[in-house]
């Protein structure tokens, strides 16, 4: 997919939280499902992961990168658009401010976000909040938009583990969807690609 980044400076000056990429002029419904990620790169995976989505939700699958992130710097828009450049030139794909699901749920209400099971661990990590109170609150802020979860397995830690795997608070595995691992098992992450290709 191909775009201006100059459409991204509204995003950079906070005149915008979320503008959308989709390459027709026809006007689009709210996304009803959104695949959140850094897309660093865009990979077979992920591609996987949208087509069970489909299937398991019976829904269109929209993509999201966030410019900002709870632990990592901010994205400038070259890196933005060369990581947009590398996804389907088909797939409706939007570029936003939320750095967390509390902010994604008040972007896309009523919407299901689909995300690895190690994602859900971090959502409710101390460490990205003041306090516990503050990722309960987060967790409220979720339900109270009526936004759930499509969770996939992960491989962590050289073991793959499902939604049922880990200890979540059960106001969260409330609005978490586990999708079976005969459906997906992908034994691949963003971080090894980019260490590969570094290696001679």
């Amino acid at each position: 997919m191909r775009f201006d980044a100059t459409r991204l400076q509204s995003l950079y000056d906070r005149s915008t939280s979320a503008l959308e990429l989709t390459e027709t002029k026809a006007c689009t419904p709210p996304p009803a499902v959104v695949f959140p990620g850094s897309f660093n790169p865009f990979h077979q995976g992920h591609q996987q992961m949208l087509a069970v989505a489909r299937e398991v939700l019976q829904r269109p699958v929209d993509l999201e990168i966030s410019i900002e992130n709870v632990d990592k710097p901010t994205l400038d828009a070259a890196e933005i658009a060369d990581r947009v450049s590398h996804l389907p030139a088909e797939q409706r794909v939007w570029v936003t401010r939320a750095a967390t699901f509390a902010e994604k749920s008040r972007l896309f209400p009523d919407c299901t976000f689909v995300v690895g099971v190690d994602t859900i661990q971090r959502l409710v990590a101390v460490k990205y909040y003041h306090d516990s109170s503050a990722a309960s609150a987060a967790i409220e802020e979720i339900h109270a938009r009526n936004c759930r979860f499509l969770v996939f397995g992960r491989l962590v830690h050289s073991r793959f583990l499902g939604c049922h795997d880990v200890a979540i608070p059960p106001r969260l595995s409330e609005i978490c969807q586990s999708v079976p691992s005969h459906k997906f098992r992908a034994d691949i992450s963003s971080t090894e690609i980019r260490q590969a290709r570094k290696t001679p």
